[in-house]
This record gives C-alpha cells, sequence and structure tokens, in this order.
C-alpha cells in the first residue's frame, strides 16, 4: 500500500520540472475570388516554427533505466494545409 508506493518513487512528485517552453504559431489565409458568386479560401498554418522539442513527463521511478529523462516531447515543427470552397 502506502510503503510500496513511496519505495517505487527516488523523490516527492513535483519535485522535478521540465524546461521552460516556447514556441510560435504563425497562420497566412489568401482569398481566390472566382467568378461573381465562387470564393476559394487556401490557408496554411506552420507550428512550433523554431522546432522546440521540450521534454515533458520526466520519469521518476527510482527503478526505471530512464529515470530522469522525458517521457514524451512537444510536438514538432508541421505544417497544415487546407483550402475552402464558399458559393
Amino acid at each position: 500500500g502506502d510503503l510500496n508506493e513511496r519505495s517505487r518513487f527516488a523523490e516527492p512528485a513535483g519535485s522535478r520540472r521540465t524546461d521552460d517552453h516556447y514556441q510560435l504559431d504563425l497562420s497566412y489565409t489568401q482569398n481566390l475570388p472566382f467568378r461573381s458568386r465562387l470564393n476559394i479560401r487556401l490557408r496554411a498554418d506552420l507550428f512550433n516554427v523554431f522546432d522546440r522539442q521540450t521534454g515533458l513527463d520526466i520519469e521518476q521511478r527510482k527503478h526505471s533505466a530512464g529515470f530522469g529523462d522525458p517521457l514524451r516531447y512537444i510536438e514538432p515543427r508541421r505544417l497544415q494545409l487546407a483550402v475552402s470552397f464558399e458559393f
């Protein structure tokens, strides 16, 4: 129970912090009128422009081979494209 839970972790919950994270996301939209009743909208979204992949969720179990290492990372840079039609 309680003793087993305490022995699994080498440090108290919340004692290990990840690095600060910042990222820049950009979006661009272009409207292209076509004839009198149709509008084509192009959109590009670029996420995490500087490709900062900060580690998250640090492994806290002392008997784990990855003790102190991140279990997840912020998603890498990615581009999303969309086209929509308005009529």
